[in-house]
């Protein structure tokens, strides 16, 4: 297979032959689709059906050869197992390193002799084919999530860079969790309990109107085929409508808005209907409670003060980077409430399909809930030939909407026989959108435009930043009441160096609590005698 090791695929083939959790189905799945994968043929037959997508410009997902794929693959494989530490020998340099060393190490690493890496490699391939097939029937995706969280908090800035190029599809939902530091005990009992308890009437209302609205759009081709598309499609609506009334019962301050729903569908979709993680992952997005400041929350309370502020900083920033661009949307007098305002508070997922959204949210959630304005800049300068060619507002908006629904491929069929064709030149690469975007972004960071506008709007408009709350999750030891969760990171750093040679795996800040409490009393107990 190319460049990836035999040993490497003697691993993931050992692991996937004795697997028997649903988690490794998805692993074996993907990986058996990867491997058994052929790219189709450039003929009439695939020609034809590539032109029939063809009406207006396109936005496509840059097609990745299998065997990429599947190094990938096997490289999140490793990151999700090798942190596990079973047995010295398990045990790397790399393990040692922390976020506040990742600047020394990188100017050693060149440093290293090959020689010596390539053995410490063959060691470890050599200790994970044993470990395999002992240890590894009874691992679940618990261990998986263990492990990941592990090597994040030892190499963040790697697993950050790792999630933004785009994770395995089975290992996403659990890099997304990590990254938006989602504990890993996410109770069930707290869920059921705001399930309980009684909501507006008017609010339970306008979120039963908006089920079938939000359910159809994915839907509505498959409802009334068979009866097992019939009940998936009605546990989809019970699943929605229970989460939706569990956030609502949380906040109530803010309450139920439309927006809410299509962000919750699309996580649920990508989670496989689970409602809890769903429902946590909810909980990082709306709150400062995990330590990940995206605080959507203020796109939807009354008067939408971040939405507003998102509004003004896209046009600050558009009219900086192409002002000829931004001075002819303001010459159209599009309103933001037909199109950009959908993007920002609906974080794209009324108008992007699943496939091109799940690399702009692997983006949004490694680099910042600011991206969003980049991605948006950056898209509009790629179509900005055909902008320029629209004469009204009406006419801008239903470029849009057409543009979305219109957009195609899954990278792995129609986007490989597309790009063999040099005939075909109205479609625009994903990569290309994202990779601009990613230069936007950091240009303005680093002059730090985005604070810059955010605080000048702010004042300007009396608006402070209430909307930036902890949620009250009860027992759970995320509380605003308890501690703030950023006062412990470096000291949860400390601890992993610490501890790396006992356990070398810390699983949350409970854990950590917990451990740092026990030291602090054995040190106390020894001063006292």
């Amino acid at each position: 297979m190319g460049n990836i090791s035999q040993k490497d695929i003697e691993i993931i083939e050992s692991y996937i032959k004795n697997s028997d959790s649903i988690f490794d189905d998805k692993i074996k799945f993907e990986y058996k689709f990867l491997k058994n994968y052929k790219e189709p043929e450039l003929n009439e037959t695939n020609l034809n059906k590539v032109k029939s997508y063809l009406k207006g410009t396109k936005i496509i997902l840059n097609p990745i050869n299998s065997k990429k794929k599947i190094k990938r693959l096997i490289k999140w494989f490793k990151m999700g197992t090798l942190t596990e530490n079973k047995s010295n020998s398990f045990k790397t340099n790399s393990c040692k390193t922390t976020e506040s060393k990742s600047s020394k190490d990188s100017n050693n690493k060149s440093s290293l002799n090959k020689s010596e890496k390539k053995s410490n490699n063959d060691n470890l391939d050599n200790f994970i084919l044993n470990y395999l097939n002992i240890n590894f029937l009874s691992q679940t995706q618990k261990m998986f999530e263990n492990n990941l969280k592990h090597f994040y908090f030892h190499h963040k800035l790697h697993f950050i860079e790792r999630v933004k190029k785009g994770p395995p599809d089975c290992f996403r939902w659990l890099s997304w969790l990590i990254i938006l530091n989602v504990p890993k005990e996410r109770k069930k009992n707290f869920y059921e309990k705001l399930l309980n308890e009684e909501i507006n009437e008017n609010l339970k209302k306008q979120i039963v109107n908006d089920l079938n609205r939000t359910i159809n759009q994915n839907f509505e081709h498959l409802k009334g085929i068979n009866s097992l598309d019939e009940k998936i499609y009605e546990n989809k609506k019970k699943s929605l409508y229970k989460i939706l009334y569990a956030l609502t019962n949380l906040d109530k301050e803010m309450g139920y808005c439309q927006g809410i729903n299509f962000i919750t569908y699309f996580l649920l979709d990508i989670s496989d209907n689970n409602e809890i993680d769903t429902f946590y992952i909810l909980i990082s997005l709306f709150s400062k409670n995990f330590d990940i400041n995206m605080n959507i929350r203020g796109f939807f309370i009354e008067n939408f003060p971040l939405l507003q502020t998102f509004l003004y900083i896209f046009d600050k920033i558009l009219e900086k980077e192409d002002y000829s661009l931004f001075n002819y949307i303001k010459k159209l007098n599009v309103p933001h409430e037909g199109w950009i305002l959908k993007w920002f508070q609906t974080l794209f997922t009324i108008c992007l399909p699943t496939h091109i959204n799940l690399r702009l949210w692997d983006y949004i959630l490694s680099i910042g809930i600011y991206f969003m304005i980049s991605f948006s800049i950056s898209l509009l300068i790629h179509l900005k030939n055909d902008l320029f060619k629209i004469n009204d507002a009406f006419d801008f908006i239903e470029y849009f909407n057409n543009f979305f629904e219109s957009t195609f491929g899954d990278g792995t069929n129609s986007n490989l026989i597309l790009l063999k064709d040099k005939n075909f030149n109205n479609y625009v690469l994903l990569d290309d959108i994202l990779n601009f975007a990613g230069k936007i972004h950091k240009n303005y960071v680093s002059k730090n435009y985005f604070l810059h506008y955010k605080e000048e709007y702010f004042v300007n408009n009396n608006i402070d930043k209430s909307f930036e709350i902890y949620y009250n999750l009860e027992e759970n030891i995320f509380n605003n009441d308890l501690f703030n969760f950023s006062i412990l990171k470096e000291s949860e750093n400390e601890y992993l160096l610490e501890n790396e040679d006992e356990d070398c795996n810390i699983n949350n800040t409970k854990d950590f609590i917990f451990h740092t409490q026990k030291k602090h009393n054995n040190n106390k107990k020894d001063d006292e005698e």
